[in-house]
């Protein structure tokens, strides 16, 4: 099997120059608040874009809090990040986030983590004292 020609491959940062809303105003996609059909008519543009995917991706993973981004609002955006599948920082078994500032996927898993920092911890004092 060969891989394909990088010439061949869509070049991930530049999916901007696909996107629907190319050309159009920038303050369409940040509307006031409570300004329903503003939003509306940006979502409307996104929803005729074919690198939305590409687009709430970039949003997502750059934590966009203002505008409308792939027809998502700032809070459906923060919805998704808080229940985005994460994986445990001790298990690494992937996990549903529903709070922030969770890092494991259990009490078993927090608990063994400590074990394990204090430990270290005590094996360095014991270090510094021979």
């Amino acid at each position: 099997m060969s891989l394909p020609d990088p010439v061949d491959l869509p070049d991930p940062g530049r999916w901007r120059e696909r996107a629907e809303c190319r050309g159009v105003d920038p303050a369409t996609f940040y509307p006031q608040q409570y300004d329903v059909v503003s939003r509306a008519a940006a979502q409307v543009i996104c929803g005729r874009c074919e690198v939305a995917e590409e687009c709430l991706s970039t949003a997502v993973a750059n934590r966009e809090r203002l505008g409308i981004w792939a027809g998502t609002t700032p809070n459906q955006r923060k919805a998704m990040r808080t229940t985005a599948p994460k994986r445990c920082d001790w298990c690494h078994r992937p996990f549903t986030v529903t709070v922030a500032h969770v890092y494991y996927c259990s009490d078993a898993c927090r608990t063994a983590a400590r074990r394990k920092t204090f430990a270290d911890c005590n094996a360095r004092k014991a270090g510094r004292q021979v």
